[in-house]
């Protein structure tokens, strides 16, 4: 038998916290900090919402951005290693190849950025500073699997373009480049979904079953 505690998602501060220290306050289940927060609301005569509130779309497109410019920073050792080794032999005929090899792994550590931090506390740095948490629409954590799936669609769909060249070299570059049409088809109607899905989820989060809320931290 597993000693971890089951986790759930306070209904105030959107955290994880142990299901065992969350008691029900005025309809919400609720962890130390949040029966706090709640508190101080219903004494200064605060709306109590429903729900866990909806973030807006430059909180995400904010969180996003920052969380791009770091997996970028993480990837770019390894494309910059990439074009070294074809800039020493520009000859070489597998050049592409390397360079679609090295996009693939810069895909693979964005993939891994964003499965562990979610999967570990639901927000990744981005979201930290946005103040917004992920979790599964029954408000639980989110789990590795699905945190995998989510960070899969968001952003390893961007691996398919490489995957093509890696696979069919300069012939396939044509079908990789028809693969990056679709795939900035697909990041537009993401950004879209953001905007005019009442509750701001986006496509990976429709397809992994998740959501995104605002945070008081």
């Amino acid at each position: 038998m597993s000693d971890t505690p089951e986790l759930i998602t306070c209904q105030v501060t959107g955290e994880p916290v142990p299901a065992d220290e969350t008691v029900v306050l005025h309809g919400k289940q609720v962890g130390a900090r949040g029966k706090q927060i709640l508190l101080e609301r219903l004494e200064t005569g605060q709306k109590i919402d429903d729900h866990p509130e909806a973030p807006s779309f430059s909180q995400r497109f904010g969180g996003s951005i920052l969380d791009g410019i770091i997996v970028g920073l993480l990837g770019a050792a390894v494309s910059l290693t990439g074009g070294l080794v074809v800039a020493s032999n520009p000859n070489n005929i597998g050049a592409l190849r390397i360079v679609a090899a090295a996009s693939l792994i810069g895909v693979a550590i964005a993939v891994a950025y964003y499965t562990w931090q979610h999967a570990h506390s639901g927000k990744t740095v981005g979201k930290r500073a946005a103040k917004t948490l992920a979790y599964n629409t029954d408000g639980t954590p989110i789990s590795t699997p699905t945190a995998f799936v989510r960070a899969l669609v968001f952003t390893g769909v961007q691996g398919i373009s490489p995957l093509i060249l890696l696979i069919g070299g300069v012939a396939a570059a044509p079908a990789s480049g028809v693969a990056n049409g679709i795939v900035g088809l697909f990041v537009l109607a993401n950004c879209i979904t953001v905007l005019v899905s009442r509750d701001k989820r986006a496509l990976h989060d429709m397809i992994a079953g998740t959501r995104v809320v605002r945070t008081d931290t």
